[in-house]
């Protein structure tokens, strides 16, 4: 969700609570795993609260998921 080098990331590693595996398919685990956004210290609080809301959408939209549950 978060890269260090901008999107698309030129890297795997440059992604922060990547989303997806190693062959850039969506992974619903790490969908769950990224929801803690807030660990990351230097994040303002807009950019998290729009991360949280699109990993919901997506665990919503492409695996029937609530990432409340």
């Amino acid at each position: 969700m978060l890269s260090a080098s901008g999107f698309p990331p030129g890297n795997f590693t440059d992604l922060q609570f990547p989303i997806v595996d190693f062959d850039w398919n969506l992974n619903p685990n790490a969908l769950g795993t990224a929801h803690g956004v807030d660990s990351i210290d230097d994040l303002d609080e807009g950019t998290a609260e729009d991360v949280r809301a699109r990993l919901e959408a997506l665990a919503s939209e492409e695996f029937d998921h609530d990432l409340g549950e």
